[in-house]
């Protein structure tokens, strides 16, 4: 574990970072977002977890890993993993400006929001 503290998360967030502000620092998939798809998607369904052409599924993804990371009470790492990681994930962002933003933009989305609030405690049983 020591070599994921000091080495691989470090380096995860470090080249994260590089690639979101190489994409315009806002949204992994650049900072205008457009696809069709999600447009007639979101047309027929009424209802979507979060609004396409602000966030991409790679927005989601990141915000998600980074937030079992960040999170002192993620079930995912105090139950599933039983915080093998240690408290040094806490402080992974402190040099990330970008993802901090992204992760706290993509924890602002309502659905994404009520989904964090009222998901199963253990990871397992979420997917």
């Amino acid at each position: 574990m020591k070599e994921m503290n000091e080495t691989k998360i470090p380096d995860f967030v470090r080249r994260a970072e590089r690639l979101l502000v190489k994409r315009g620092g806002k949204h992994f998939s650049g900072n205008k977002v457009t696809n069709d798809f999600f447009q007639v998607k979101k047309k027929s369904c009424g209802s979507v977890l979060f609004d396409p052409f602000k966030l991409s599924w790679a927005d989601v993804a990141m915000f998600y890993t980074l937030k079992c990371l960040t999170d002192p009470t993620d079930p995912f790492i105090t139950k599933y993993q039983k915080n093998k990681l240690g408290d040094a994930r806490l402080k992974c962002l402190d040099n990330a400006p970008h993802l901090t933003a992204l992760v706290q933009a993509v924890g602002e989305q309502p659905n994404i929001k009520k989904w964090m609030e009222d998901r199963p405690g253990n990871e397992a049983e979420a997917f």
